[in-house]
């Protein structure tokens, strides 16, 4: 049986037999992109979460470089999946994105032109949101797919339609896709649409669940008071909470279903790597995995990714793995707008210098231990407002609706469980935290109307609303 993703890589590739390629020549890059995987989700052969099974990703850790504190930068409305991915591909964080509208600054160069420029063929495929006429307008081959496993309609068909998904995702993709030249580098962004609820699962990864009792996290059923309140009062007739986990099996079978979508998103990567061996692409292609920003799935009481907690939306992780990469892991503090920067040294491609982020590459051959001593994330939308900022050991959430504070010690409070904010022993700390934030949102250009008036992203389009064709000329 195939899966609506694995199954048609033959076609993105062309079936082409290609021979074993040169050293010299430059590595491909293939980019899977998960959607709501949150930090803390691998196994790492026992390293990580116990609960998880995980192995293909693991095995890329294990031979790769894991970099375990990734963030999104933040959103500026309740999906926070559009501008993840515009940042991955902008190599820009929200403040510098056209938060008017779901465009991109034609100015600047993204992701697919600099591949491009460089003598790569580009595509991607899967789950996009960067739309009317964005970056995915950038690619060589883009393929679009309404939801997650049909490229045609808006319904979620899984696995078990086998005589469906052959017919109508692989089918309609056969008909969109080229060859590959089988000569040059290749680029290619593929985003899964797992483990986005309803947790798209199949039989196999529900099978390895069976019977397995899972440990819940600590921040499992205990609310955030603050923020519920905070989403009642800007939201009264959508409830923040997750209604499904008020009990202790309800929270366990849905985070189950949570983790064996993880898992059937695993085996995407495991028989992606046996294609590239058969194919003789494996030694000169670079492979990356990340998540487009986290999911509260109960913890604090929330669902959903509206909130800068460290177990709910912003937080995520990286894995690069292929040639030239050691092998390590590191818990330095990076962005997902870091990637851009790192594959461009990696791939030796040039950088445009309208890039944010900053390449990681020093971390991963040895040469430092961090790239910056604080990361600062934001949430926008109106009325729900929130700032956040930590480093190492601390961490402090602004919340600017209410004019509230909250303060973790993060190396000794993981969860968040205990704010420190009202703690007379901890009131210098506090105060060193507020003027670190102000100091490092007035860096990244916070702006005022964001913050004051937050952002609502528009549902109707005129044409005036949409950028005008890419000039390759002018880089």
């Amino acid at each position: 049986m195939k899966k609506p993703y694995l199954g048609m890589l033959p076609l993105l590739f062309g079936l082409v037999a290609t021979p074993a390629i040169a050293d010299t020549q430059k590595p491909n890059v293939i980019f899977i992109f998960a959607d709501d995987q949150r930090a803390g989700t691998l196994n790492l052969n026992g390293a990580g979460n116990p609960d998880i099974i995980t192995p293909n990703i693991d095995k890329l850790a294990q031979r790769g470089f894991l970099f375990d504190n990734s963030y999104v930068f933040g959103a500026a409305q309740g999906s926070v999946c559009y501008p993840s991915r515009t940042q991955i591909l902008s190599g820009q964080s929200i403040y510098r994105q056209n938060l008017d509208r779901p465009s991109i600054d034609r100015q600047d160069m993204h992701l697919p032109t600099a591949f491009k420029l460089a003598g790569y063929q580009t595509m991607r495929t899967g789950k996009a949101n960067n739309v009317p006429y964005g970056i995915n307008q950038e690619f060589d081959v883009n393929i679009e797919r309404a939801n997650r496993g049909s490229a045609k309609g808006n319904k979620a068909y899984f696995q078990d339609a086998k005589d469906f998904i052959e017919q109508k995702t692989l089918t309609g993709l056969g008909e969109k896709a080229v060859r590959w030249d089988g000569e040059s580098p290749f680029f290619m962004y593929l985003a899964v649409g797992t483990p986005h609820h309803p947790y798209p699962r199949d039989k196999t990864s529900e099978q390895q669940y069976q019977g397995k009792d899972i440990t819940l996290p600590e921040d499992a059923l205990i609310k955030h008071e603050r923020l519920l309140q905070l989403y009642t009062d800007a939201k009264p007739k959508k409830p923040p909470f997750h209604s499904k986990l008020t009990t202790e099996s309800e929270a366990k079978k849905e985070l189950t279903q949570y983790y064996a979508s993880i898992t059937y998103m695993d085996t995407l990567l495991g028989d992606l790597e046996t294609y590239l061996k058969q194919k003789d692409l494996y030694d000169n292609t670079i492979i990356v995995v990340a998540s487009d920003n986290g999911l509260s799935i109960g913890s604090h009481g929330l669902k959903g990714k509206s909130n800068l907690m460290e177990f709910g939306g912003m937080h995520v992780y990286m894995v690069f793995a292929g040639p030239g990469i050691a092998q390590g892991r590191s818990q330095t503090l990076t962005y997902l707008l870091d990637m851009f920067p790192t594959l461009s040294d990696l791939t030796g491609i040039d950088k445009p210098a309208s890039l944010q982020g900053t390449s990681l590459v020093p971390v991963i051959n040895g040469e430092k231990s961090d790239v910056r001593e604080f990361v600062y994330t934001s949430y926008g939308e109106k009325n729900m407002q929130q700032r956040a900022l930590r480093n190492a050991r601390w961490k402090i959430i602004f919340f600017p609706d209410i004019d509230a504070y909250e303060l973790y010690d993060l190396q000794n409070d993981p969860r968040e469980l205990n704010d420190l904010s009202n703690s007379k022993a901890h009131q210098q700390e506090l105060v060193r935290m507020k003027a670190q934030l102000a100091l490092e949102g007035k860096k990244w250009g916070e702006k005022p109307s964001f913050r004051q008036q937050g952002f609502r992203l528009k549902r109707q389009y005129k044409a005036s609303d949409l950028p005008a064709p890419l000039d390759l000329s002018k880089f």
